[in-house]
């Protein structure tokens, strides 16, 4: 076998072996934004790819994945926030609140291009998920934003979001055959 290109180089991994964030607020660095179409409704949106900017866990995203990955949709950090209709007061929240408020002297001009190296406040949070096997598992990614202010006052952690699995395991065990059977016909209304 020839040695594969990089291979003395490169570090060696395994596969369910990464670090994983911890959820909590930290301070961001928006490394790239576009405006995109939401899959479902068509809707305008705004996408922010991140990274951690300071303190313990900077660059987490960088250095946690190749340092050559490019900042597509393949991105592992990216906060979506709607722009249109009934979203558009919480996106002029973001960007006066927590981006112009925590990049002194900057004012957004609606060119998302101008967003790429400002600091923004993000709050990560816990969300279970069923893995293929039938087995949860959890993913922390961004929930919310918030300015740079607000995350070196301390924010408190936000609670796991956990699948309702008590709801699914009813149904699952419900004996939908004997319900029919149970009901007289004379008690129907119709």
């Amino acid at each position: 076998m020839q040695i594969p290109y990089g291979y003395q180089e490169s570090e060696a991994k395994e596969f369910g072996r990464y670090e994983t964030l911890e959820p909590g607020a930290y301070i961001c660095k928006i490394l790239k934004a576009t405006e995109e179409k939401a899959k479902k409704s068509n809707a305008q949106m705004l996408v922010l790819r991140l990274d951690i900017a300071e303190g313990e866990k900077m660059g987490f995203y960088r250095n946690q994945f190749d340092k050559d990955t490019r900042l597509d949709k393949k991105w592992p950090c990216l906060y979506r926030q709607l722009v249109e209709g009934n979203s558009t007061p919480y996106f002029k929240g973001m960007i006066e609140n927590h981006i112009e408020k925590s990049n002194p002297g900057y004012k957004f001009n609606f060119d998302e291009n101008t967003l790429a190296g400002k600091l923004i406040g993000v709050i990560f949070g816990r969300e279970e998920y069923r893995k293929e096997d039938g087995t949860t598992a959890f993913s922390v990614k961004p929930i919310r934003t918030c300015s740079v202010d607000e995350v070196k006052a301390g924010i408190e952690r936000p609670k796991d979001k956990l699948l309702n699995l008590i709801d699914q395991a009813q149904i699952k065990s419900t004996n939908y055959a004997s319900i029919g059977e149970e009901i007289d016909d004379m008690d129907l209304p119709f």
